[in-house]
Parts: C-alpha cells; sequence; structure tokens
C-alpha cells in the first residue's frame, strides 16, 4: 500500500467523520427543540396545577366546614341521648 492509498483512506475516513458530526447536528438542533417544547408544557401544565389548586380552596374550606358541623351534631346528638336517658332512668326510679 503506498503513501496515496493511505492518504485517500484516511481523507474517506475523515469524510465520514464529518457526514457522522453532521448527523449529530440535525439530531441535537431536534432534540434541542423537543427540550423546548417539553420545558414550555411543563411551565403550562404547572400553571395549571396551581390555578386547580386555587380554585379547590374553597371547595376543601367548605369540606371541612360540613366535616365539623357533623361533628358538632354527632356530640350534640349523643348529649341530647345521654340526657334523656339518664332523666328516663330517674324518672323510673320514682
Amino acid at each position: 500500500m503506498g503513501t496515496f492509498d493511505i492518504l485517500e483512506k484516511l481523507f474517506e475516513r475523515q469524510e465520514k467523520i464529518i457526514e457522522e458530526l453532521g448527523e449529530i447536528k440535525v439530531i441535537q438542533a431536534k432534540q434541542a427543540e423537543s427540550l423546548k417544547e417539553h420545558i414550555r408544557r411543563t411551565a403550562l401544565a404547572e400553571e395549571n396545577i396551581e390555578l386547580l389548586r386555587n380554585e379547590l380552596k374553597p371547595v376543601e374550606e367548605h369540606v371541612d366546614n360540613v366535616k365539623f358541623l357533623f361533628k358538632v351534631g354527632y356530640w350534640l346528638v349523643g348529649f341530647v341521648v345521654s340526657s334523656f336517658t339518664v332523666f328516663q332512668i330517674i324518672k323510673s326510679l320514682n
């Protein structure tokens, strides 16, 4: 193999490397665009989640209030039933 053949093979390899670098740059550009879109969509999703949380706060407060009222009602009914029972026991003793 002569010097010219070696140089020709080196030139062919260099061309192949240059072509692959070009393909890598195309892939990199596509991935950069994909990343930008992903970042944009993630930001929108986070904004939507925050909006939903803010919209649900009054509902959560209402649920907490209803729970409190049920607890108060439960204790009031318990007190009334207990008082009635004690009153009936005292009445039956007389």
